[in-house]
């Protein structure tokens, strides 16, 4: 495999991408991207002056690596959030290459092969390190319910610190989950708002008079409690409650595969760790569900990790 490890700008790294060779693939980032057909006389005199074009266009170490991101046959993203974005960037595979685009201030980092090592201390960064659970939790839900679920937390979480600062708590009931789904933005502390751009990829929508219904659903299962105060979250939910008060940062991933030019099948997960060390993992099926589980931080970097090194991730098992 060529090695490469240069800085691009998105405009530099599209137009170069006019040069690889054949129909961007349905993983590769060039797929339905309209690339420049010339760049401002800084941005190529740039390229010329590091060498990266010349009198015979492309350089080949280059050309090849922009070949592998053209051709790609899988891919896995990821987005590293605390208060606001900290890290992002995705990884490519075609054949045995691989080849990382990073965010990085002055624009994309191109590298290959993929920085292994480096990737490793990202999700160590992201996830910390044991082999232990502080909360047991495994349960699968649709899509709808996961939403209504997230603020029911959300706000439970929120009642719980109310009542810590000024021993006065508001209880939670049915018309304050609608408006907590309706709104617009939440501030980083909050479930849903991680939770919601999972579910409008995956085709999730908001009805407020669902809400009711949806709320027995979780009751039938044990989830949450309705009482006459307001509701409460189920004994299954009280020590992901008690140890997620306070969100520290949550990793987003996103994987596809498409080998043979065929449609992607695409992997989404999000995963929440709070201060305490406590981890919450969503994972996204193609039947409309979503898998609530509280993996240890060792278990999240394994499938961090094979999700961003692996081309093979997203294979079905035989």
């Amino acid at each position: 495999m060529t090695s490469c490890d240069v800085i691009l700008t998105p405009e530099q790294l599209h137009y170069l991408g006019r040069y690889a060779a054949g129909e961007a693939s349905h993983c590769s980032p060039f797929r339905g991207a309209r690339p420049p057909e010339s760049l401002p006389a800084p941005a190529l005199d740039d390229l010329v002056a590091r060498r990266l074009m010349g009198p015979e266009g492309v350089e080949p170490a280059l050309l090849r690596v922009l070949d592998r991101l053209n051709g790609a046959e899988a891919f896995g993203g990821f987005a590293l959030r605390a208060d606001a974005l900290e890290s992002e960037g995705a990884c490519f595979f075609a054949g045995c290459d691989s080849v990382a685009l990073a965010n990085v201030a002055p624009g994309l980092r191109l590298v290959a092969p993929l920085p292994v090592a480096e990737i490793a201390r990202l999700l160590d960064q992201a996830l910390g390190a044991s082999d232990g659970r502080g909360v047991v939790l495994d349960v699968t839900l649709g899509l709808s319910e996961s939403r209504v679920l997230a603020a029911a937390v959300d706000l439970l979480r929120r009642e719980a610190l109310g009542g810590m600062v000024d021993g006065r708590a508001e209880p939670v009931l049915l018309p304050a989950l609608a408006a907590w789904i309706s709104r617009p933005e939440h501030s980083a502390q909050w479930l849903s708002g991680h939770l919601a751009p999972l579910l409008a990829r995956r085709g999730g929508s908001f009805e407020p008079r669902s809400v009711p219904p949806l709320v027995v659903q979780l009751v039938g299962r044990g989830l949450l409690i309705a009482g006459h105060e307001g509701l409460e979250v189920g004994p299954a939910l009280v020590p992901l409650l008690r140890r997620m008060m306070l969100l520290d940062r949550v990793l987003e991933l996103r994987a596809g595969r498409a080998p043979g030019g065929g449609s992607p099948t695409i992997a989404d997960l999000v995963l929440v760790r709070a201060d305490s060390g406590t981890l919450l993992l969503w994972e996204a099926d193609d039947q409309g569900a979503l898998r609530w589980v509280t993996p240890s931080a060792d278990e999240a970097k394994a499938v961090a990790t094979r999700l961003l090194t692996r081309p093979d991730a997203l294979t079905p098992a035989r």
